[in-house]
């Protein structure tokens, strides 16, 4: 196939996951352009793939106007954004998003699932998230399911040029620093257990302010995304407390990740990482505690092994690819399909 993929650029990080996922078509014997936005394709697309929920507009228009086949993901709805939710279920504590806030949050992802609904077919990055847009469109949606893979193909490259090295005191976050990804509540639980170590935060955002003043003794230590698996390998433990990729990226590399408990990390992860209580940072504390003080090695390699064999639902880049491309071909088939009928 011919195909048009639409997706975000990150200028910080490089290479997003759903960049790598469309190039990684081209695998498949596919054709594909990639680019953030489109205003003319060529006749002979066979199919437009938008891959992010800020592309199902552009990819909507662009494929309507040369009457091509829609295929549309979009990884979730947050929740607390869009729905009457208390905001402390997300790290903000006592400070609620203001009414107008959450108003824009409305309207932009009314315009966002306007666009993705009208596909042929359309994707979220987990069945748990169902539940949320039938919540917010009103009814059940045919919706498929779009795992997500780490990006296998480096973390095996990277392996054989550095190994795993021998593990230092070190905890590793990876991820924006945002307040719904709680890093502050790592930083809270390390000083509850008077960690001695290095803590490594990987990432960018406007809440690095707040980690240096809330920090007390702890030490940390701030990177680029250059610098993510380097890290995640000499770590002790990795903790990600909102993020499907990471805690794949830290098995391959022989750490073992802990993470809230959540209805998202449980379908991705099932039993293959550590869970601690949403938002009890002593029972953070105490599990990170535990980690750090228990040998890991083999609970890690299983993780990894369950990855590779599609026991859970979080898949090397290679099947993973191999799934989107399936739900691009349903996308083109049910379009054939429509055509079909109308004649």
């Amino acid at each position: 196939m011919k195909i048009i993929g639409i997706t975000p650029h990150n200028k910080k990080t490089g290479e997003t996951p759903e960049e790598l996922y469309l190039r990684k078509l081209g695998d498949l014997g596919h054709e594909v352009l990639v680019g953030e936005h489109f205003d003319t394709i060529s006749e002979d697309t066979d199919v437009v793939v938008a891959m992010s929920e800020v592309s199902c507009k552009n990819a909507y228009e662009i494929a309507k106007k040369y009457d091509k086949p829609f295929f549309a993901h979009m990884e979730w709805l947050p929740y607390w954004r869009i729905f009457y939710e208390p905001e402390e279920l997300w790290g903000f504590e006592k400070n609620s998003i203001y009414y107008t806030n959450k108003m824009m949050f409305i309207r932009m992802y009314s315009n966002y699932v306007y666009f993705w609904n009208k596909a042929h077919a359309k994707s979220l990055a987990a069945k748990c998230f169902n539940f949320c847009m039938k919540d917010f469109i009103g009814y059940d949606a045919d919706i498929e399911t779009k795992y997500i893979g780490p990006n296998t193909e480096k973390i095996v490259e990277y392996l054989k040029t550095h190994g795993i090295p021998e593990k230092k005191n070190e905890v590793t976050c990876v991820g924006r620093f945002v307040t719904h990804k709680r890093v502050h509540h790592v930083i809270e639980a390390l000083k509850k257990i008077n960690f001695k170590g290095k803590l490594n935060l990987v990432g960018y955002g406007p809440e690095k302010a707040r980690y240096e003043y809330i920090k007390s003794g702890l030490n940390i230590e701030y990177y680029d995304s250059k610098d993510k698996f380097d890290c995640l390998a000499r770590s002790k433990l990795c903790v990600s407390l909102w993020s499907g990729l990471v805690p794949a990226e830290a098995m391959y590399l022989g750490t073992p990740c802990v993470t809230y408990e959540s209805p998202y990390m449980r379908e991705l992860y099932g039993n293959t990482i550590f869970y601690a209580k949403n938002n009890d940072i002593n029972d953070l504390s105490e599990m990170i505690e535990f980690c750090l003080n228990t040998d890991m090695e083999g609970i890690v390699a299983g993780g990894t092994h369950s990855i590779e064999n599609n026991k859970i639902n979080t898949h090397t880049v290679e099947d993973t690819v191999k799934l989107l491309e399936k739900l691009i071909k349903k996308a083109v088939d049910r379009k054939n399909e429509s055509n079909t009928n109308r004649t």
